[in-house]
């Protein structure tokens, strides 16, 4: 698959997650009084499975290491916008256990994201740049032998069927 391949199989899978967590939401699956098992699956699974697909496959890592960090902390701008959980939470709508962590994590990365790309774009922080892949190894068992020198050895190996 190519990079824009990768990106909508991705883009579609955040949209399943998101359908999937909002359905479960207005389902009330995960309000429970005990340990909240069911966000916290919600929550785990998508990052599991990234991170197994990022390390099972070469071409979804280097899709996703070539997607431009500027962007992707730009993108965390709109982050501030969690004050509405506190705001829900303010009026009984939302519980504290959640609206307060939530809420005040995301106002504080949307609110620290600009200047993250500003330092950036500033150079004062650089992308982490890989060294390029080094080729694999060659088998030396299959390079063709070369008996110039030494023709009583050649023949040797010929007769014992090491050629």
């Amino acid at each position: 698959m190519n990079n824009a391949s990768y990106g909508r199989v991705t883009a579609g899978l955040i949209a399943v997650w998101f359908v999937f967590a909002l359905s479960a939401s207005a389902l009330h699956v995960f309000k429970t009084d005990l340990l909240p098992v069911a966000l916290g699956l919600a929550v785990t699974i998508p990052i599991v499975a990234f991170l197994l697909w990022f390390a099972t496959s070469a071409a979804f890592r280097q899709f996703a290491l070539s997607l431009n960090p500027r962007t992707l902390t730009f993108v965390q701008s709109w982050r501030v916008a969690g004050f509405t959980f506190l705001v829900l939470y303010a009026a009984g709508i939302l519980p504290g256990v959640f609206a307060l962590p939530a809420g005040l994590g995301d106002i504080a990365i949307g609110a620290t994201a600009a200047f993250v790309v500003a330092l950036f774009v500033g150079g004062l922080l650089q992308a982490q740049q890989l060294p390029p892949p080094e080729p694999p190894e060659e088998d030396e068992s299959l390079k063709p032998k070369e008996y110039a020198l030494n023709p009583v050895q050649a023949g040797k190996e010929i007769i014992a069927g090491n050629f």
